[in-house]
């Protein structure tokens, strides 16, 4: 499952971050999934329907930018756990 909603960039950092999500319900999870991911600059990579988990990449120009899209999923209902697996600063201007 994958959903590319991420903003052209003026500058040449962009700041990635490996995220796992829990979801309090299995079965509402492929909703959330859906959720998740058509927001802007949030990728959903993989959906695990049985344990209720999802892995998301955020991709941002700032820190800033990936805490505020940490807390929108983290108030979504159902999510008991929204954390950063993996964060990687890709200042090299090549965005392929």
């Amino acid at each position: 499952m994958s959903n590319r909603n991420v903003a052209e960039r003026s500058d040449e950092t962009v700041h990635y971050s490996g995220v796992l999500i829990v979801s309090s319900s299995a079965a509402d999870v492929a909703e959330l999934a859906e959720r998740v991911g058509g927001m802007e600059g949030v990728e959903v990579h993989y959906v695990y329907p049985e344990r209720a988990r999802i892995i998301a990449v955020l991709e941002t120009d700032s820190v800033v930018d990936q805490q505020q899209i940490l807390s929108r999923i983290r108030s979504l209902p159902t999510v008991v756990l929204a954390e950063p697996a993996y964060h990687f600063v890709d200042s090299s201007g090549d965005d392929e």
